[in-house]
């Protein structure tokens, strides 16, 4: 369970550049994801943290 008071909330696009080919995805291509990320506060430190990720479709 999370509380505003504790909780930092991220939500993100992430694009990386391929090296090496994955799926139907060559070296060169771009690779896309989105992203939720939880952050739970205690003491000022990171205390729990949850991501959700949602790959663009790379597999063949």
């Amino acid at each position: 369970m999370y509380s505003i008071r504790d909780t930092v909330i991220i939500e993100a696009l992430w694009q990386g550049t391929l090296a090496i080919p994955i799926g139907k995805l060559k070296a060169g291509d771009k690779m896309k994801a989105n992203f939720a990320q939880f952050y739970q506060i205690k003491e000022g430190k990171i205390y729990k943290q949850k991501n959700y990720d949602c790959f663009e479709s790379f597999i063949e």
